[in-house]
């Protein structure tokens, strides 16, 4: 039988899977607009000599951002262009493909998606369309979810949120399987796949390292100034902690790509498990006091006020939910 503290908060996680499968909106203040032309203008930043990302809003899709809200990437090796996490629309993809045609004359001649959500991959359809044969990696647990309606799903919210942006996308799914710790070699750089949980932000998250650039693509494993993602039901919030930990010990990296905000060194990666890390400590804290989820979350924000500008602040009511479960399930 559930204890009343535990029959709280199981109900209260129940109302947050509900809010969190709509994808509830931030407050207004948090959501930039900007018009479509400033979407295209939108700069390709040099993170090295040969790898490129384009810093996508930190916002939900609509209409007015294009959908823009991932940070496509890609690198320029000896012998071709390997595209990581080609955009939120068709649209956004082809944005990439003329910002790579304005580096290089080199063709595409490998895509990697970082994890199963739709705003990561959905340009897949932009990269096949201008080269029918290139492969698409991902993890396993990826393609899995994504055949089995991840993607309809993806797609179908995006369309209701962003119709116009969303126009014309139609769903290439990844076709070469992944399950970390392969080192590919794609037009003669080495790409290092990284897998290192089993549940991070989804159950299906890679990063991509290329030694030869000291960069290293985290997906949405890491975000830069964004408070976790929109779906909080689907991470694991310990494990997100653990695969942060573990970057931290990975050598000679000095370029850190979020899958969401601007590429930072080391300090970026720290600040946000210093996020992660706090609120799990905090949550711990007060649980071990016999507090339900919904009596602490004040003292739990108050703790985390260092934190109040960055987006989706406002939205950590809803993920200390699903942390409060994670802590009360760890100890059972």
């Amino acid at each position: 039988m559930f204890s009343k503290t535990t029959f709280k908060g199981f109900i209260y996680a129940c109302i947050a899977v509900v809010l969190t499968g709509l994808l509830s909106k931030p407050s207004p203040a948090h959501d930039v607009q900007i018009s479509a032309t400033e979407v295209k203008k939108m700069p390709l930043v040099n993170v090295t000599e040969s790898v490129y990302v384009i810093h996508g809003m930190v916002s939900l899709p609509t209409n007015e951002n294009k959908a823009f809200i991932n940070n496509p990437g890609f690198v320029v090796t000896p012998s071709g262009v390997v595209v990581i996490d080609p955009g939120s629309s068709t649209g956004v993809g082809e944005i990439l493909l003329d910002h790579i045609k304005s580096v290089t004359t080199k063709p595409v001649v490998a895509v990697i998606n970082t994890h199963v959500h739709g705003d990561h991959w959905f340009g897949n359809h932009a990269i096949r369309k201008a080269y029918p044969l290139v492969p698409i990696y991902a993890h396993e647990n990826a393609i899995k979810r994504i055949h089995d309606g991840a993607d309809q799903e993806w797609l179908s919210l995006f369309k209701g949120m962003a119709p116009v942006a969303m126009a014309g996308t139609e769903i290439v799914r990844p076709d070469q399987t992944l399950v970390g710790g392969e080192t590919l070699r794609l037009g003669g750089e080495a790409f290092n796949i990284l897998y290192p949980v089993d549940h991070a932000h989804t159950d299906s998250d890679i990063m991509i390292e290329i030694p030869g650039e000291q960069t290293l693509f985290l997906g949405d494993v890491v975000m830069n100034r964004r408070a976790f993602g929109n779906r909080p039901h689907e991470s694991s919030f310990a494990g997100i902690e653990e695969a942060v930990r573990i970057v931290l010990e990975r050598p000679n990296i000095k370029h850190y790509i979020p899958g969401h905000g601007n590429t930072g060194g080391r300090e970026m990666v720290e600040n946000f498990l210093s996020l992660v890390s706090t609120m799990r400590s905090a949550v711990t804290k007060y649980y071990e006091a016999g507090e339900a989820d919904f009596e602490m979350r004040d003292k739990v924000l108050s703790e985390l006020s260092a934190y109040q500008h960055w987006y989706g602040f406002d939205q950590l009511g809803r993920t200390l939910s699903f942390i409060y479960l994670e802590v009360e399930n760890e100890n059972f």
